[in-house]
């Protein structure tokens, strides 16, 4: 070729690509606009474009896409510039050097009804989907068959979330060796450098005709921290840095919702703040290798996933997600579960930190764990406070995929939990509502299956050292030791059974500071089966337990039944008001206690109850079926107690005083009243000097009405010295005149009632009846007192002489004798004697029967006579003095003379009572 043509070719060449250079501005403006209008569906602008012909430099100034209100911008920035090699175009090719985006604005908010780029998404989609497997129309000049792209830079950046503005002021830059697009294939090899040393390598491929994609990445440590700002400033976290390894395989294609991942990832030394540098999770290392992910189908498939050095605290976190996060309508209503697969996951020296508690030393190995059907191996084992270990081994179950959220509860678990030295001071700070604070030891080894909303275990329990104190009252109880093997069945998560053996050793029991109420040496409960319906107990027994009942510090009189005051009811009456309908059905076989003991203190009084023996038999709450009660023991000292009955409610549940069918027989032997001075001196005007009773009472009780016998002999009582209280009472002369001849007191005490009556009271009774036969006595001492001794009140009464002879016949000389008793018996009685005559009566016959004595027979001389009949009635008092000096009985007797007419000599004999 001519020099002269070659010269004409590269001017018509250069003013060519000068030509094509001019109308390059407007011609990317335009083909940008279009394009990207099409595919986002919203409106493009661009308000300036212009080109640096020295730099070969093309700036596309102030660019926005609207959101869809088109008021709003999505996306702006100041400039985008685009270093270009315009030698290139000769060959077709679009090549660019470099291009920066300075100053780039992003908006993002979420709602409700979704995200506000979800619309740009469904365009973009089916913008892809017009021609399914067929290339799309071309659709750029076809002057251009490739573009190269070198570098690009972004200067800056801003995020608007929600509420909040982000601004990065650091500046990073894609390395892209090998950057195209011709032929519909978009091809990306690129290194993106971060500033600090490390890089992300990038291979990525996508065809825009078919819309598969596919590539690798891969980088080595990269640092997290400066990285994620935006993650950082969305997440509201003052910090999150780490070092992050990966190596990642993709694939996919848009039009067919399709994106497969595989491959690898670790991070180490995670680390997550929140603005107020709380760490909120924290790890030494973590790694995956996944075959594949399935983002679009949501399907997982892990082959290994490891956590070490993992520290979570989870009161921190919630509250942190919760302060920056609002539930989608989606999240809100429940949703579908992602379809997981992970043939091994570990955790290991790991901490979860909770408001309630601490799960430190975390090791914990799941195999074949996922969403699918099957069976999975779980080995956990963790320190509860550092204190407690928990070992947890066993199955995970699944009889079908789990798909969605109520899949979960098709969940079944087939293993062993065991929980060693559980120090129960951990169970206060979970259960604040609890009104008591624990302490002690609690080991718990169970063998557990659970299935659906079922679940069966079989339980072995050991307590130690058990303490339960009040948090605001006195209350405290505590325990040696306990053990129970209890088998647990429930059902629905409502239907339970439970049945099994509990053992407690060296129980105590207090209400008040100071006042242990029981101590027990070993209580054994045996259960058949307790369900919310029914609980069947087939033995309780207690092995030397102890009861001490202290008097109230406010009670002002000890005997006093405690009061129910007007208006209110009592807390039996309450009950026997309530429902009893929800109540169980109770049923104890037997009840057994062994060597039991009851103290009874007060101020200045202690009684004791002691080898108490109770046996019950039948025990239940259901109406119309016996049950028996078989109680004895002894008394302070010598005494003995014993109480037989029978007893049935007349209601379910029903164990009121109104609610009992009762047939009871009851004993007391060798009751020492001296033991009760404390408590009698206080009410009664005398003390016991001796006295020891002897009980025997029937009740029979049916539905309230009450019916007593009650025969209370008390031998060898003597009141003793005064106390001052209760002077009106006229207990001394009372018990003089009521016992018998051998110093005993024999009481017959009919009791009748009705509990019905809300003014009944059982004490109340048997006080007035003892009441009203000390009345009667002291108004009727004579009767009372021949009474008890087997006597004739009217033959006591007088003593009577023949005629002129001062000594009594046989008959009447047994009287004396009768007298003689009651003064031996009675204390503080004396008898006065009175002697009776006609005095002329006997001085006639005295005349008589010297007339017969005499030869003339005539009368004796008056003065004579009288004073012979003075000598015989001297002579009567004389020997009833000397009969009673014989007894010993001189000071309580004393004898006088009287000149009022009898018509027959005697004695009248009157008692006194001091």
């Amino acid at each position: 070729m001519k020099r002269r043509t070659k010269l004409g070719l590269s001017i018509i060449i250069i003013l060519a690509v000068a030509a094509g250079m001019r109308k390059l501005p407007g011609y990317i403006q335009e083909v940008a606009v279009r394009t990207l209008e099409e595919r986002t569906g919203r409106r493009v602008f661009s308000e300036k474009v212009r080109y640096n012909y020295l730099t070969s430099t093309l700036y596309l100034e102030n660019f926005k896409i609207m959101e869809a209100n088109e008021e709003d911008t999505f996306i702006s920035f100041d400039s985008f510039n685009i270093d270009i090699d315009p030698m290139k175009l000769i060959f077709k090719t679009l090549f660019i050097q470099e291009i920066t985006l300075v100053n780039p604005s992003l908006r993002i908010e979420q709602t409700s009804e979704g995200i506000n780029y979800a619309e740009i998404m469904e365009n973009w989609k089916e913008s892809q989907e017009k021609n399914p497997g067929e290339e799309v129309a071309e659709e750029v000049d076809p002057f251009l068959k490739r573009i190269e792209l070198e570098n690009i830079t972004i200067e800056s950046f801003t995020l608007y979330y929600q509420d909040e503005v982000i601004t990065a002021d650091n500046n990073f830059t894609f390395k892209t060796p090998k950057l195209t697009y011709g032929d519909n294939l978009f091809q990306l090899s690129s290194k993106l450098d971060f500033l600090d040393g490390s890089y992300l390598d990038i291979d990525f491929h996508y065809n825009d005709s078919t819309t598969e994609f596919g590539g690798g990445f891969k980088g080595e440590k990269i640092e997290l921290d400066d990285k994620l700002f935006l993650p950082k400033k969305i997440l509201e976290l003052s910090k999150l840095s780490g070092e992050v390894s990966l190596d990642l395989e993709v694939q996919g294609k848009i039009a067919g919702n399709s994106c497969l991942i595989s491959g690898k990832s670790s991070i180490t030394n995670l680390d997550i703040l929140n603005k107020q540098e709380k760490r909120l999770l924290s790890m030494d290392r973590g790694r995956i290798t996944f075959p594949q992910l399935d983002l679009f189908n949501s399907n997982f498939h892990i082959e290994e996933l490891s956590l070490d050095g993992f520290l979570l605290n989870q009161g921190e976190l919630l509250e942190h997600l919760t302060s920056i996060s609002t539930p989608s309508k989606e999240e809100s209503e429940g949703g579908t579960l992602p379809q997981i697969a992970i043939e091994r996951l570990s955790i290991g020296d790991s901490v979860i930190e909770t408001p309630l508690a601490s799960l430190e030393e975390i090791d914990l190995t799941l195999e074949n764990f996922g969403t699918y059907e099957g069976r999975s191996k779980v080995d956990l084992s963790l320190s509860l406070n550092r204190r407690t270990p928990v070992k947890i081994g066993g199955t995970i179950s699944k009889e079908r995929d789990l798909k969605v959220l109520e899949d979960l509860e098709e969940l079944g678990f087939k293993g062993r939990v065991r929980v060693t030295t559980l120090d129960l001071r951990e169970v206060n700070t979970i259960s604040q509502e609890i009104p008591y604070e624990l302490s002690g030891l609690m080991n718990i080894d169970s063998y557990l299956t659970y299935s659906g909303d079922s679940i069966r275990s079989r339980n072995t329990i050991f307590l130690e050292e058990l303490n339960v104190r009040g948090k605001t009252s006195q209350e405290e109880y505590s325990m040696g030791s306990g053990t129970g093997i209890l088998n647990l069945s429930l059902k629905e998560m409502r239907d339970y059974t439970i049945d099994g053996e509990v053992i407690l050793n060296s129980l105590k029991a207090s209400l008040v500071e100071g006042r242990p109420l029981f101590q027990g040496e070993e209580i054994r409960v045996s259960m058949d089966e307790v369900t919310q319906d029914r609980v069947a107990i087939s033995s309780v027994s207690l092995t030397n337990p102890k009861v001490t009942l202290w008097e109230k510090e406010d009670s002002q009189n000890p005997t006093d039944e405690p009061s129910v005051e007007e208006g209110k009811t009592s807390g039996m009456e309450e009950k026997k008001a309530g429902d009893t309908s929800k109540l169980p059905l109770l049923l104890l076989k037997n009840l057994q206690v062994d060597g039991g003991r009851v103290d009874l203190i007060e101020e200045d009084f202690k009684y004791t109850l002691k080898d108490i023996e109770v046996a019950m038999k039948d025990f239940t709450s259901e109406r119309d079926r016996e049950f028996t009660l078989l109680l004895e023991g002894g008394l302070t000292g010598l005494g003995r107690f014993k109480s037989e009955s029978a007893m049935s409610l007349v209601e379910d549940w029903d164990f009121t005083a109104t609610g009992l069918n009762v047939d009871g027989r009851f004993n007391i032997s060798n009751l020492d009243l001296v033991d009760f001075n404390p408590i009698l001196k206080k009410n009664l005007p005398n003390e016991i000097k001796s006295g020891r009773v002897f009980y025997q009472g029937e009740i029979k009780m049916d539905a309230g009405s009450f019916r007593g016998e009650n025969v209370i002999r008390v031998k060898n009582i003597h009141p003793g010295e005064s106390t001052g209280n209760n002077p009106a009472l006229p207990l001394k002369l009372g018990i003089n005149l009521l016992k018998d001849r051998n110093n005993n007191l024999l009481l017959d005490v009919p009791v009748y009632g009705d509990f019905n009556d809300p003014q009944f009271r059982i004490y109340r009774v048997v006080l007035q009846a003892m009441k009203n036969l000390i009345v009667r006595a002291a108004a009727s001492p004579l009767t009372m007192i021949t009474k008890t001794l087997g006597l004739s009140e009217e033959r006591v009464s007088t003593i009577s002489y023949d005629y002129l002879s001062s000594e009594l016949t046989e008959d009447e000389a047994k009287k004396l004798d009768e007298i003689s008793k009651v003064l031996e018996l009675k204390d503080g009685v004396e008898v006065k004697l009175v002697l009776f005559t006609d005095l002329e009566r006997e001085m006639d016959i005295l005349n008589e029967r010297l007339k017969e004595e005499k030869i003339f027979k005539t009368s004796t001389k008056r003065e004579v006579l009288e004073g012979e009949v003075r000598k015989v009635i001297q002579g009567r008092r004389e020997n009833l003095l000397q009969y009673f000096r014989s007894k010993f009985l001189e000071e309580k007797v004393s004898v006088e003379s009287s000149e009022v007419l009898r018509s027959k000599p005697q004695s009248q004999v009157e008692f006194i009572f001091n």
